[in-house]
């Protein structure tokens, strides 16, 4: 009688397990269906285009569109401190006001005319650091900010 309800058991624990593969299959074949961008040398997957449009792709960066909102993905090499980046960055915009700042993020607008808003997202894992550049004019920030959002939730960089 032991015997029989471990061949019941076993088979119950097959067919769960062959349950489980089925619904991870499905979910990798969704998330593939689902995948706007990818580019594994660089290790960036952009999961849904959100209207978003590739308008560039170099070595190192790849540039999305929508509307007034251009984003910037570069992969760096970890030889600078997020620190560093965020210094050079912030230089290299010129005459600006600072709006917000931690670890991981800055934004600034540019003293002008007509200002341009920078809010600039950094990310570092093992390999790499990704730096996303979001770059709207300033008066447009508002009405894009939607969208800034939920570009940067369906960003997937290569954790490794």
């Amino acid at each position: 009688m032991i015997g029989c309800q471990n061949q019941e058991t076993t088979g119950e624990q097959i067919d769960a397990t062959e349950d489980t593969e089925i619904k991870l299959k499905q979910t990798i074949e969704e998330n593939e269906n689902n995948v706007f961008y990818f580019n594994s040398d660089k290790g960036i997957t952009l999961t849904e285009s959100q209207g978003f449009q590739v308008i560039d792709e170099e070595t190192t960066t790849v540039t999305f569109e929508k509307d007034r909102l251009k984003v910037i993905v570069s992969v760096l090499t970890k030889e600078d401190s997020l620190s560093e980046i965020k210094t050079a960055l912030k230089q290299s915009a010129g005459d600006i006001h600072l709006l917000d700042e931690s670890e991981t993020f800055v934004s600034f607008e540019t003293v002008r005319n007509e200002p341009m808003r920078f809010d600039i997202y950094l990310t570092e894992t093992e390999a790499a650091t990704y730096v996303k550049t979001f770059i709207i004019k300033a008066e447009y920030f508002d009405q894009q900010q939607a969208d800034l959002d939920a570009f940067n939730d369906a960003l997937i960089v290569d954790s490794h």
